[in-house]
Order: C-alpha cells, then sequence, then structure tokens
C-alpha cells in the first residue's frame, strides 16, 4: 500500500512539473509573439511616416471624422493611448490615410469592432497602446506597447509620473525596451 502511495506521489509531483512547465512555455510563446508583431507595426509605421511625413494620426482634425466615442466603455477603451491605436489600424490598412495605400493588413484576432471601431488586439487580446503626439517613454517617435500578461498597465500620459512606467508593472512590453 505504501509503494502505491508513493507511485501515485510521484506521478501527481511529475505532472505538477508538466503542468507548470507548459504554462511558462505558452506565456513565453504568447510574449514572443506580442514582441514580433511589435516589431512587425513599428516598421509599417516607419514606412508610413516616409510616405506622409508623420505617424498617424497626421493631426487631430484629420482623423476626427471617425466618430471614436469609447467614452463610458471599460477602461483601456476610453483611455486615449488605446483609442489611438484605432488609429494606427486605419492608417495602416489604407482605410483612412491620405494615399490610401495598404502598409500592413490584420487578421481577425488581431482587432475587434467597437462602438464601429477597429481597435487592435495584441496577442493576450488587449488593446495595444498607441501614443503618437506626446510620447514619453520613447519620446524619439512614437509609444506603442502591450500591457502585458497582467492586462494592467503602467503606461501613463501624465509625463509628471515618467518612473511609474516601469515601477507599476513590469510585464508592459514596449517599443522603447530593447
Amino acid at each position: 500500500m505504501i509503494e502505491l502511495l508513493m507511485v501515485i506521489l510521484i506521478m501527481l509531483i511529475l505532472f505538477g512539473i508538466v503542468v507548470g512547465m507548459s504554462r511558462y512555455v505558452s506565456d513565453k510563446a504568447l510574449q514572443n509573439q506580442t514582441i514580433a508583431e511589435l516589431h512587425t507595426m513599428e516598421v509599417s509605421l516607419e514606412a508610413y511616416k516616409a510616405d506622409q511625413g508623420a505617424y498617424p494620426p497626421l493631426d487631430a482634425a484629420a482623423f476626427n471624422n471617425m466618430n471614436i466615442n469609447l467614452t463610458g466603455s471599460a477602461n483601456y477603451y476610453s483611455n486615449p493611448a488605446w483609442t489611438s491605436s484605432a488609429y494606427i489600424y486605419r492608417a495602416l490598412t489604407g482605410s483612412n490615410n491620405p494615399s490610401g495605400k495598404v502598409y500592413m493588413t490584420f487578421n481577425s484576432r488581431q482587432h475587434i469592432i467597437f462602438n464601429n471601431t477597429d481597435i487592435l488586439l495584441d496577442p493576450r487580446g488587449n488593446p495595444w497602446g498607441y501614443n503618437p503626439l506626446a510620447p514619453i517613454a520613447n519620446p524619439k517617435s512614437f509609444d506603442l506597447f502591450s500591457v502585458g500578461k497582467d492586462g494592467i498597465s503602467g503606461y501613463t500620459t501624465n509625463s509628471a509620473l515618467v518612473s511609474q512606467i516601469y515601477s507599476i508593472t513590469n510585464d508592459d512590453i514596449g517599443n522603447w525596451q530593447r
């Protein structure tokens, strides 16, 4: 009986190790996929800037006709950094840029339609954050970021709190992290 209990205990320990490792590998794969998508969007945004002269939106007035009305929605949809991801979706797909040129295509997993607005999603299903007008973490160009595994961002639009970008949460993935 003791031998049988020992065998069951060993099997449970091995099962726990396998499950733990599979979760780790799955999380690491999502992180790598997020980094790859971030890099692809970053390259596309640079191509957009080379053609159009600025990152999307070219100016707020040029994109006001998008009728983005996300206030009162879930926190990350009403945050300006996340609503701006609709700008890059429309600009990169050619549906709202001056030339109509397509810089990038997105599959159905990469975006959702929310209040008649396409919101870009990272591999974990959270909206991408984008700030072209007053980037905080990457002041030379634009901030593009994913909130990571916990779904909570350390990103702030208040420049007095820049240090919180790194102190609130450490799983955000942004184009300023190299």
